[in-house]
Parts: structure tokens; C-alpha cells; sequence
């Protein structure tokens, strides 16, 4: 998780876009990734999901407004629900530990578990229920800020195509290593190319000079 100062940074970044939102300074979201069928129907029955009719691994991944993956649950059976997988991997506890350090928000959708945990925010599913102008905004603001994790997931899958292939069955933990390593990788792309659909949304401010960038950004000089 990052830590006080990048989330300080993260909080300006967001809020100097959607002034609503001076507290937020992640998103997160599930990816369900396709599975090979088992031989065993009890193992099968764990990653198998009712509502698709299919075979996945669940995962969840937190982007912040530089684009990175700040924390991620990756590798978890099919037939849990996101918020279950959050709850599993500690990631709220995460959340938790920022929120009580610094007060930061992370605003996420309606797959996720908010009670109990003001330290989320959930993008409306109907804003014309709100009656208060101000929350109104707000409410709307955060659906825009939410579509930062679509931007990461179709990010995240546009480096790794291979993706959308199913994964093969395995118990030796080899399918979760992989994971972050492809976590990881995303993350040294962003970091080093800094060219992200999340980053120029949210962080407008950066120099669009290309000998500036490339000097004083990527030290290619």
C-alpha cells in the first residue's frame, strides 16, 4: 500500500478534477479470468460461478491515479463474490489501516461490502434517488472516478492477452505466482513507459513537452 506522502498525492490528484472528492485516492475492482474444469466435482463446484455458467479464478486489484496496482487478491475460486475476496485477503483490513493513518477513501462498486467500513464508497446505481444537491455531485463524481478501474482492468488485460485464454487447473500455487508477477510487471511498465489512460485522466498537470518528458521522466538522456 502506499504510503502517507504518494497518498497525499493521489488525494490532490483526484480531488483536483472532482472537488467532491478530497479524500480518495483509489479504486478497486474484481476480474474474473476463465478456468479449466476440474476431474474432481467438489473442486469444480469451488470455481464454478452460477450467474455465467462458467469456470473462473476471482480476483480484486486497487488502482491508483498514477495507474498503478497499489494491492491486489489475485487467485481466489470462481464462486466467491468480490467482496467476499476483498474480505478474505485482508484488503480491507488494508483499507482500514490508510483510513484510520491518513482518512483516504477508496470508491469501488456495488459488488463490494460497505457496511461497516466507512472507509469505502460505493458509485450510486441510481442517482435520481438523491434529493440533497451536494450528494447529488458527489454521487456523480464518484461514478466517474469508478470508471478508473475499468481503465486499469482493460489495461492490465491489453499487456497480457493471453489472459483471456483459460487457465490451466493446478494445486501447487504456481497459477497465484504468476499472478503477481503479471501484477508486478504492469506495474514496471507503468512506472517506467508512464503512458495510462488512469494517468492522463487524473493527472493532467504532467509536462506534455516530449524532451522534457523523456529527460526528466524516463532519464533517456
Amino acid at each position: 500500500m502506499p504510503n502517507l506522502l504518494q497518498v497525499q498525492d493521489f488525494k490532490e490528484a483526484i480531488s483536483e478534477k472532482y472537488h467532491k472528492l478530497d479524500s480518495f485516492y483509489a479504486v478497486a475492482d474484481g476480474l474474473k479470468l476463465l478456468l479449466k474444469h476440474s476431474g474432481d466435482c467438489v473442486i469444480q463446484n469451488m470455481f464454478y460461478n452460477g450467474w455465467t455458467h462458467d469456470h473462473y479464478v476471482g480476483n480484486v486489484f486497487v488502482f491508483a491515479p498514477n495507474g498503478t496496482i497499489i494491492a491486489c487478491v489475485p487467485n481466489a475460486p470462481g464462486s466467491m463474490h468480490d467482496s467476499v475476496i476483498a474480505d478474505l485477503g485482508k484488503l480491507y483490513n488494508k483499507f482500514g489501516a490508510q483510513y484510520a493513518e491518513h482518512g483516504g477513501l477508496c470508491e469501488l462498486d456495488s459488488a463490494f461490502c460497505k457496511r461497516y467500513h466507512p472507509f469505502l464508497l460505493k458509485s450510486a446505481q441510481n442517482e435520481t434517488n438523491v434529493t440533497d444537491p451536494d450528494d447529488f455531485i458527489r454521487l456523480s463524481q464518484a461514478n466517474s472516478v469508478r470508471q478508473a478501474s475499468e481503465l486499469g482492468m482493460r489495461a492490465f488485460q491489453g499487456m497480457f492477452p493471453r489472459m483471456e485464454d483459460r487457465f490451466m487447473y493446478e494445486e501447487n500455487g504456481e497459477r497465484r505466482i504468476m499472478l503477481l508477477c503479471t501484477a508486478y510487471l504492469f506495474n514496471i511498465r507503468t512506472h517506467k513507459v508512464s503512458i495510462s489512460q488512469i494517468l492522463s485522466t487524473h493527472l493532467l498537470h504532467i509536462n506534455e513537452d516530449v524532451n522534457y518528458y523523456l529527460q526528466d521522466t524516463l532519464n533517456l538522456y
